[in-house]
């Protein structure tokens, strides 16, 4: 089996202009999952009928082969009827017995003007194929390290972008390692390399 090494998914979209910051509080101890938002109309909203869609997309889908090991993916987050084909390339390019540590998924806001990155901590990702685990220590000490990254709890709750990418990361990857979902407000280069550093500090932390 090869060895467990962090594994970093961009879900790669159209940059934003960004109003002031905002800066929401969170209880640390306060468990709030992530409910679907676009289940029914990205993607199916059964389990079985996304299992069904699901293993179409990878069936239809035309992997690479890279040479050495897969670090970081980017991959479309439109309607799977659109793009699904191609995310399912990207993903069926990384080996079935493949294990990680963690999965990064960097987004862009749709819907909510801030600056900065927010990353969700309360809780846990739910899609119609069950719940995907969010590592909420390295979430939290991604906060607690950097003024520029925080919880924006409107951030994440009608985004699509991160929610359109966990069913395959469900579907693909069978040791089912949490997740650290981050919605970017910026497109500037400032905000990403922030993000960058505070995020090569926690990569060697382990699931809580």
């Amino acid at each position: 089996m090869p060895a467990r090494q962090i594994f970093k998914l961009i879900a790669f979209s159209v940059s934003v202009i960004l109003s002031a910051p905002v800066v929401t509080g969170q209880n640390p101890g306060q468990s709030v999952n992530r409910n679907p938002a676009v289940a029914g109309a990205f993607y199916p909203a059964g389990k079985q009928a996304l299992e069904l869609k699901l293993e179409r997309l990878f069936s239809e889908a035309e992997p690479r082969n890279p040479d050495g090991r897969i670090r970081s993916l980017i991959v479309p987050h439109a309607g799977y009827d659109y793009s699904g084909v191609v995310a399912a390339s990207a993903y069926k390019s990384i080996p079935a017995d493949a294990e990680y540590n963690n999965v990064f998924i960097i987004a862009s806001s749709h819907r909510e003007l801030f600056s900065g990155a927010s990353v969700y901590s309360v809780g846990n990702y739910l899609t119609p194929l069950g719940e995907a685990r969010v590592n909420r220590q390295i979430a939290n000490e991604l906060i607690n390290n950097n003024k520029s990254i925080y919880y924006y709890a409107a951030a994440h709750n009608r985004e699509h972008s991160i929610e359109v990418q966990v069913p395959f990361i469900q579907f693909r990857l069978q040791n089912s390692p949490p997740i650290i979902p981050i919605v970017m407000g910026t497109s500037s280069a400032e905000g990403a390399r922030k993000l960058a550093e505070a995020r090569l500090r926690e990569t060697t932390r382990p699931p809580p």
